[in-house]
């Protein structure tokens, strides 16, 4: 998505906001499947994964790992919009929006902890956090100061995404559960 940034902002500089755009959901398409490419897999063979690369399996390693990677698959459906609200020049709202969703984790966090629930809920609220950063306040600022048509943008980036990704996920299930754990099973399952 970085080497798309420059063609983003130029577009903004040109006054062509159309264009910024159609590169922004294009981008975040193709960086959202190339991220899916590489995490599905791992997210299905994890266990497989780790006792090739670990002797000893942390206790909350696995599931860690794959909420750690199901929060990267969210935040990229909405990566490159970023760019275009910064190229727009109205950033201010946007950083300070995201300033304070950035602290929400972890007072939301310590008080779960506080209330004796499982570590597990430290990378749940960090979901929850991303899912209103990608869809509520960044969607939020690209309507209010680029214009982005929200349901087009859902159409043709988000859904086809998603199902995309599970369709792939579950065709990778096929191997995973028809096969024994091993090299072959790993490199079908991807």
């Amino acid at each position: 998505s970085k080497a798309a940034n420059p063609m983003i902002i130029k577009s903004e500089g040109a006054n062509n906001r159309e264009r910024m755009l159609a590169i922004s959901i294009t981008t975040n398409k193709i960086s959202f499947i190339l991220f899916a490419i590489f995490a599905l897999p791992f997210i299905t063979e994890i266990d497989y994964i780790f006792s090739i690369w670990l002797k000893e399996i942390p206790q909350y390693g696995v599931i860690f790992t794959v909420l750690l990677l199901l929060r990267r698959l969210i935040s990229q459906l909405s990566n490159t919009l970023f760019v275009s609200i910064d190229a727009s020049g109205k950033i201010k709202g946007r950083q300070i929006a995201g300033a304070i969703l950035n602290f929400f984790p972890l007072i939301i966090s310590y008080i779960l902890f506080k209330l004796g629930f499982s570590p597990i809920y430290l990378y749940v609220v960090f979901i929850g956090i991303e899912l209103i950063r990608s869809f509520g306040h960044t969607l939020y600022f690209e309507k209010k100061h680029c214009d982005l048509d929200i349901v087009k943008f859902m159409r043709q980036s988000v859904i086809p995404c998603v199902i995309v990704s599970l369709a792939s996920f579950l065709l990778g299930l096929i191997p995973f559960y028809s096969m024994d754990s091993s090299l072959i099973r790993l490199m079908s399952v991807g």
